[in-house]
């Protein structure tokens, strides 16, 4: 996020300084080639990152699907065939309380992954309004660099998806949460299926302990 802070700085500075001196506009073009360095160095550290933890990542949102399932599956079940009403509560509080922190970090790495690649997004849309102020042929030099640059920084932008993935198989952001839900509630469906019937459980118990 420090690189995307620097980048907006940087490049809304640009339109300000169209009528400067040439050595303020040199250092203008030396920033936004920087910026374009730094833009470069965030997707390198972003495929760094999806390289190391990528798979973690796959294995955690399939892992907090199998334990909101199966949390889910147990308060139902200790909720009918128990009628400790103690035991009932601390049941459902303690797999209440679990499911709670689950979906809350899901939501958390969601919102980080959106956060992101909504912040890149912006990168070529900023880099278009710039050279919508720039005429179609440049009458100066600066004008001439600082349209090269603009169009190599949006070109990057847009050539190179920065996103938080999953070893590869979907991407981190707020679709993630919805993918989650969908497969715990379709998985849910399935598991309630299989919980017997409270009498037949009875009986069945009765015979084992005969």
């Amino acid at each position: 996020m420090k690189y995307l802070n620097e980048r907006f700085n940087i490049i809304k500075c640009l339109e300000e300084n169209m009528n400067n001196s040439d050595r303020e506009r040199k250092e203008k073009i030396t920033e936004i080639m920087n910026t374009k360095m730094m833009i470069h160095n965030m997707g390198v550290t972003v495929d760094e990152f999806n390289t190391i933890f990528g798979k973690s990542m796959f294995f955690s949102v399939m892992f907090s699907i199998i334990d909101i399932v199966y949390n889910t599956y147990l308060g139902f079940f200790y909720t009918i065939f128990y009628d400790d009403e103690s035991r009932k509560i601390y049941t459902l509080f303690g797999t209440g309380l679990w499911i709670t922190v689950i979906t809350v970090s899901i939501i958390l790495i969601s919102v980080a992954g959106e956060g992101l690649a909504n912040e890149a997004r912006k990168t070529p849309v900023i880099c278009y309004v710039l050279l919508s102020d720039i005429p179609g042929i440049p009458k100066t030099d600066y004008q001439r660099l600082l349209k090269e640059e603009l169009l190599l920084i949006a070109k990057q932008a847009n050539t190179r998806k920065l996103c938080i993935s999953a070893a590869g198989f979907f991407e981190i952001n707020l679709g993630t949460i919805g993918f989650i839900l969908a497969s715990v509630i379709s998985n849910i469906i399935v598991a309630i299926q299989f919980i017997p019937d409270k009498e037949d459980m009875k009986k069945l118990v009765a015979t084992k302990n005969t």
